[in-house]
């Protein structure tokens, strides 16, 4: 069995060519392992990693955040609500995966062969009996969007923007990317992040920073009307 996407190919310079479109959330996540450490790592295991480099190599991605991943489920089953900021996948290889573009256009199809699924695969899992995830792509940014958005109960199949780096980038550099991401930038203040969450109706999985539009027969959003109120107030007092 196969799952095919419509990509656009954009051009990077000197840089390997990267893939851009929407893809619904279920087949990133049936299709996306995350490189992720181990939940528990002690101290001495840590440190022969920072003393060899090669020691598992592909395992430096955080855990994910059940809560965090169940707040995003609900918030993407609100109708109105989407993502507007797009998830970065990276292809190690192209063993799955068949990239044909047409050059005339760049758009490119991408057809994924589900066969990771059975290959050497645990029953009802991906992972091989060494314990490889077989899956084709890694999850270098948005885990939680990917897996919460699965997870949702009504609109598990809602497009997200995804970024696609092809295997011609390494595996360093998909990692040092996910590094740049998250060290590198500087998340907005609290109080910033209100303003501008009041100012423009923003809807959001944390229960500190959801000011969306409210309904008296939405029960998700009474939050969002408490916090409204309670900011109006303050502004007022």
């Amino acid at each position: 069995q196969h799952i095919s996407w419509e990509l656009t190919r954009v051009d990077l310079g000197s840089n390997p060519s990267v893939f851009v479109g929407s893809v619904p959330a279920w087949q990133l996540d049936l299709c996306s392992a995350v490189p992720a450490l181990e939940k528990k790592l002690n101290h001495m295991e840590t440190s022969r990693r920072v003393r060899n480099p090669n020691r598992k190599r592909n395992h430096w991605q955080r855990n994910i955040d059940q809560n965090n991943k169940s707040s995003i489920a609900a918030f993407n089953d609100k109708q109105e609500n989407f993502f507007a900021n797009p998830v970065i996948i990276h292809m190690p290889s192209d063993k799955y995966v068949n990239i044909q573009t047409d050059e005339a256009t760049n758009i490119a199809n991408i057809d994924v062969d589900l066969s990771f699924a059975t290959d050497g695969a645990i029953e009802s899992t991906s992972i091989n009996a060494a314990g490889e995830d077989l899956r084709p792509f890694n999850i270098i940014d948005g885990q939680h969007r990917i897996r919460g958005a699965a997870n949702s109960i009504h609109n598990y199949d809602k497009n997200l923007l995804v970024v696609l780096l092809p295997k011609e980038l390494s595996e360093d550099t998909a990692g040092r990317l996910f590094a740049e991401i998250n060290t590198l930038s500087r998340p907005l203040s609290d109080k910033h992040r209100m303003f501008l969450s009041h100012r423009f109706h923003v809807s959001s999985p944390n229960p500190k920073f959801t000011f969306g539009k409210w309904s008296s027969d939405d029960l998700t959003t009474h939050r969002d009307r408490a916090n409204r109120l309670a900011y109006e107030m303050a502004a007022n007092l």
